[in-house]
């Protein structure tokens, strides 16, 4: 029954990590499109100077 357990405990805390790593994924997504607007942003002011 202690084996059962852990195995269910294994399966849940590996599910976990899983939709962790999917969030952290989606949020390195939405950092680099914010890098790329602030980049041309930046750009976009450089050419008025």
């Amino acid at each position: 029954m202690f084996t059962l357990l852990l195995k269910q405990l294994r399966k849940i805390i590996t599910e976990q990590i899983s939709i962790v790593r999917g969030e952290i994924r989606e949020s390195e997504a939405l950092i680099r499109a914010d890098i790329a607007d602030l980049r041309k942003r930046i750009y976009e002011l450089e050419k008025e100077l």
